[in-house]
């Protein structure tokens, strides 16, 4: 009976493969502001969709609702404004 000769391509072409994976970007998840529990940024359940994090497109309309930004808000991939006043 004959050996069988693996070849490595396959096993190496996986390890790239996996290498290069978490190296990819991911898209950008849109959030908007409803500010149902408060005017803290922070606060999941004032956003749509949850707490924008770093990459998301953060929209913000609901007007006489607050936002109170920090230095620790994430940044953004983009931001929207419309009717709303912003505190710093």
């Amino acid at each position: 009976m004959k050996a069988r000769i693996i070849s490595p391509r396959p096993i190496l072409c996986l390890l790239v493969l996996a290498l290069l994976l978490p190296a990819l970007p991911c898209p950008a998840v849109t959030k908007t502001w409803n500010g149902s529990s408060s005017s803290d940024w922070f606060d999941g359940n004032n956003w749509d969709g949850g707490l924008p994090v770093a990459g998301d497109t953060a929209i913000i309309t609901s007007a006489g609702v607050p936002v109170i930004l920090t230095n620790s808000t994430p940044y953004l991939d983009s931001l929207t404004i419309d009717n709303q006043t912003l505190v710093f």
